[in-house]
């Protein structure tokens, strides 16, 4: 049987590749073989140019999209070798991340989202995508002490991101959890509470 993958996505800040740790320590724990793997990888040819691009010059949202996806292309042996030897995949963002940030960027966000699914369809689908949400001033608050990319600075793009992910996540029946509580956010252990709750409840386990 080939693995489950879970997508873990979500607002900038939010502790993504944390919470990609978490489950797959939790799901280890529970007996089970896991794998994961984070994207953008910024070492591969693909990734040194969306790095270039997310800190020095951001191009056209449809040709930023085509390097994400060449990105996971060139690690698509490697996701499927993963998904033939183990229970579960865990992704930190994936290919949903393109359709939302860079939909972000243009006047016309369905089209880029139904462009990007086209070209993505290779990349296979995650079984379960989790969205962890806080507000964008929260975002810029969480990564104020990183150095910013261009997209991570502009506050009304990570507004239009949030809002993307919403609605995706309604169309899409992917589960959208609430990162925030008091005007700051959620512990590291509560939000892996919330989000192990949901996997389990998903998958039966």
């Amino acid at each position: 049987m080939p693995a489950r993958i879970i997508a873990i996505e979500g607002s900038d800040g939010v502790g993504k590749a944390t919470q990609t740790q978490k489950l797959v320590e939790h799901l280890s724990k529970d007996g089970f073989s896991v794998a994961s793997m984070s994207f953008p990888r910024y070492g591969t040819p693909a990734g040194r140019k969306i790095k270039n691009a997310l800190f020095n010059s951001l191009i056209d949202p449809i040709e930023m999209a085509k390097l994400f996806h060449e990105d996971r292309k060139a690690a698509l042996n490697d996701i499927n070798k993963m998904v033939e030897n183990n229970d579960f995949v865990v992704f930190d963002r994936y290919k949903y991340s393109s359709m939302a940030h860079m939909a972000a960027r243009s006047e016309e966000p369905d089209k880029i989202i139904e462009k990007i699914k086209e070209f993505e369809k290779e990349i296979p689908e995650a079984d379960l995508v989790i969205v962890i949400s806080i507000s964008p001033e929260l975002s810029q608050k969480m990564i104020r002490d990183k150095n910013k990319d261009l997209h991570e600075v502009d506050i009304e793009y990570l507004r239009k991101t949030n809002t993307l992910y919403e609605k995706l996540a309604e169309a899409n029946k992917w589960i959208l959890i609430n990162g925030e509580k008091n005007g700051d956010v959620i512990s590291i252990e509560e939000m892996h509470e919330k989000i192990y709750s949901k996997v389990k409840e998903f998958f039966s386990i």
